[in-house]
């Protein structure tokens, strides 16, 4: 079962989405180490902090939706059910994107290009072919807070108020457009506030809480299934590293040096979850078994690259 068929209880979707935060933060480690052991360069944007977003988005999805994203996007890849193997693969070698792009779209994922916004009329497309065929379908586009200054998102987004289609527009808000703190780009509060431009609904969240996101998803997801139209939902979110990470390393990137960090949302999921009468053993065996499925994924990539070095074959 991937995550985007929904658990039957509340109790396995909050452990759910435990798991994908646990497997994306352990995922995006290996994947930072390997970096450094790299004789290539790989641009790769780290998500740390960002989790909660993927995992109480894709929680609020049913089976048969549709997530357009990119391929950088480790969280979103791992929270619809795609192998980890086949995400790092493709994050490391970009060749192999081509052989995981049929088995993402098995897990509902359709694939954008990594320009600003390029994902917004892809979604939108997807959207009014869901209705016309009167699928059911909710198709769901996710962004960063650039993408809304974009020409792309504003054509989507307006298109898709036009003809309210079953779509869902997501915006993960770190506070950023690229290196650039949010502030200096832009004069509105909250990006939120652009959906009142089209004549639909906006709200924004609390991108660090998982149960939070998926309420607010959920939402937008039922109304848009209902025939109501579009949604826009901002998840503000905090990212302590760079907009890329170079050879291995995410260094930190403070506007306020002496500002305190704000709490790991990993860490404090697990303290509500045993807060609220989840069996902290429960929780140890999902970040166990996520531990030794990355080990494992480490072996076989130590292997790989073993044997493609000179000297390395049998």
């Amino acid at each position: 079962m991937t995550v985007m068929t929904r658990p039957d209880s509340g109790h396995d979707t909050l452990l759910t989405m435990y798991a994908t935060m646990v497997r994306t933060r352990m995922c995006e480690t290996a994947v930072l180490r390997q970096l450094a052991t790299l004789d290539h360069g790989v641009g790769y944007l780290p998500v740390r902090d960002q989790e909660a977003v993927a995992a109480g988005t894709i929680a609020a999805l049913e089976a048969g939706d549709r997530l357009v994203t990119t391929k950088r996007c480790l969280h979103e890849l791992i929270a619809c059910g795609v192998p980890l193997r086949e995400v790092v693969g493709m994050l490391l070698t970009p060749r192999a994107a081509s052989f995981t792009e049929p088995l993402a779209r098995a897990h509902g994922v359709i694939f954008s290009t990594g320009t600003p916004g390029a994902g917004v009329p892809v979604a939108a497309g997807a959207a009014l072919a869901a209705k016309v065929m009167g699928s059911g379908r909710v198709v769901i586009t996710s962004f960063g807070d650039g993408a809304t200054d974009t020409g792309a998102f504003h054509e989507g987004a307006n298109l898709a108020a036009v003809l309210q289609l079953p779509l869902v527009l997501l915006c993960r808000n770190n506070l950023h457009h690229g290196s650039t703190p949010v502030a200096n780009t832009t004069r509105i509060n909250h990006v939120a506030s652009r959906a009142h431009g089209y004549g639909i609904p906006g709200q924004t969240v609390d991108g660090t809480d998982p149960v939070k996101v998926r309420r607010a998803v959920a939402a937008a997801v039922n109304r848009a299934r209902q025939g109501g139209g579009p949604s826009l939902v901002e998840c503000v979110t905090y990212r302590p590293g760079r907009h890329r990470a170079a050879d291995g390393r995410a260094d930190a990137l403070r506007d306020e040096p002496d500002a305190p960090l704000p709490e790991d949302p990993l860490l404090r999921y697990e303290r509500w979850l045993t807060a609220t009468g989840v069996d902290p053993d429960t929780l140890v065996r999902i970040s166990a078994s996520a531990m030794s499925e990355v080990d494992q994924l480490l072996a076989v990539i130590r292997l790989s690259t073993s044997r493609r070095r000179p000297g390395g074959r049998r």
